[in-house]
């Protein structure tokens, strides 16, 4: 998304497809207000072309989330210990999949 904003040309579907897939994707989605709350620093775009970029990342990502076995999505509202607890489930969850398949050859 952000070569849109940026006006730079995403790459090559040669070149993406040619990078090794991920095992997990873990979304940690928040509104957009949350978002723009908990962040350090300033923006160079103003609030309304950065609302318009952070809401085109938003329904883009959640587009993915909804058609990838790999991505899981976690309510990043939370407390960050739920948070990291429930990511590191998935996590484990993974690394217990690549487990399996190894011992399976």
């Amino acid at each position: 998304m952000w070569w849109s904003v940026k006006q730079v040309p995403p790459l090559n579907e040669s070149v993406l497809s040619a990078l090794p897939q991920p095992l997990l994707v873990v979304f940690l989605d928040v509104p957009i207000e949350v978002g723009l709350a908990r962040r350090r620093g300033t923006s160079e775009y103003s609030s309304a072309e950065e609302r318009w970029f952070l809401e085109q990342c938003s329904s883009y990502l959640r587009r993915r989330a909804a058609d990838e076995k790999t991505w899981v999505v976690i309510d990043a509202t939370r407390d960050l210990p739920a948070v990291l607890k429930q990511a590191l489930g998935h996590a484990r969850d993974a690394m217990r999949g690549v487990t399996d398949m190894q011992e399976d050859r």
